[in-house]
């Protein structure tokens, strides 16, 4: 495992963290302005924000002691490793995607592993991944301090104090955002995902894909369903991660439709005609999404509103 290493700045106190990069959803802006059109599905409301003022939540990443001047965020870190890497990436990908005669995979195996690297991290950045490492992290405090041999060592009034301590902010933030960005640099997770099917969706239709909070989607395809839950390992889960309003990245299991997509593997553009493919898509968006939806024209999230009375 390649262990994720966090260089900070205890000058640099950024408080907007960011749960999706600004310049992934910059490829869905509206135009040359920094807007983007939005679905709130928890308040029912489309309308148009700039991009500045969206994903992003304040001290979400920051490990902060103002005991001890402590300050580190992992903001920096994403900042470095992650968000600066995505113009080069994604402008590669699309070059590919519009040549004519492809002699090269449009994927190669560099290119598949930088892409992984942005995958990854945001798989286990959003919202929802987040907060449920941080609110598992009283149970597993619990069964470590529950434990038999801590028992035997420590009485009950020495545990409660030292769970009073491992319980503060800073403590916990400490163990959980390592622990996360470690996952995200997993070398099963790059085995797993260089070894299933890779294709680049060519949107030809006059739809849109549109993107979310939660721009990884895994798709169960047996069970039909959507789901951060769903394991990247399993045999019937597909990743479909949208990087423009034309292009999509999609990772079949190598069975899917009994093996027909490894034809395209790699070399993997696959033309999309179809309006219904598109809309399938853009609705595992919507399911999948944590709370909000963005595209750069508002039908498309017309349309998405439509879905949430289904």
């Amino acid at each position: 495992m390649n262990k994720a290493i966090l260089n900070f700045d205890s000058n640099n106190k950024t408080k907007k963290n960011h749960i999706v990069p600004q310049v992934y959803l910059r490829y869905f802006k509206k135009s040359d302005q920094n807007d983007i059109n939005v679905y709130d599905k928890r308040i029912d409301e489309i309308y148009t924000s700039n991009i500045s003022n969206l994903c992003s939540e304040n001290k979400l990443y920051v490990i902060e002691d103002n005991s001890t001047d402590v300050y580190m965020s992992w903001e920096d870190y994403y900042t470095k490793n992650v968000d600066n890497t995505i113009n080069s990436v994604f402008n590669e990908i699309i070059k590919n995607a519009e040549c004519t005669i492809n002699i090269k995979p449009l994927l190669d195996y560099e290119l598949r592993l930088k892409i992984i690297n942005i995958i990854s991290h945001q798989m286990l950045r959003t919202h929802e991944k987040i907060y449920s490492f941080y609110d598992d992290y009283p149970k597993e405090l619990d069964r470590i301090l529950e434990n038999d041999k801590v028992k035997k060592y420590k009485n009950r009034k020495e545990i409660k104090k030292i769970k009073k301590l491992l319980e503060q902010e800073y403590v916990y933030k400490s163990f959980a955002l390592p622990t996360i960005n470690n996952v995200a640099n997993n070398s099963r997770i790059k085995h797993t995902l260089l070894n299933k099917t890779w294709t680049i969706f060519c949107n030809n239709t006059n739809i849109d894909f549109v993107t979310s909070d939660t721009p990884v989607v895994l798709y169960d395809y047996k069970r039909r369903k959507a789901s951060t839950k769903n394991g990247i390992a399993n045999e019937t889960t597909l990743l479909a991660y949208p990087i423009s309003p034309q292009y999509m990245i999609v990772i079949f299991p190598n069975e899917f439709l009994g093996g027909a997509m490894r034809i395209v593997n790699n070399f993997g553009k696959v033309l999309c005609d179809n309006v219904d493919i598109i809309e399938f898509y853009n609705s595992l968006q919507f399911k999948n999404s944590y709370r909000q939806i963005y595209a750069r024209r508002k039908e498309e999230l017309n349309y998405l509103r439509s879905l949430r009375s289904e």
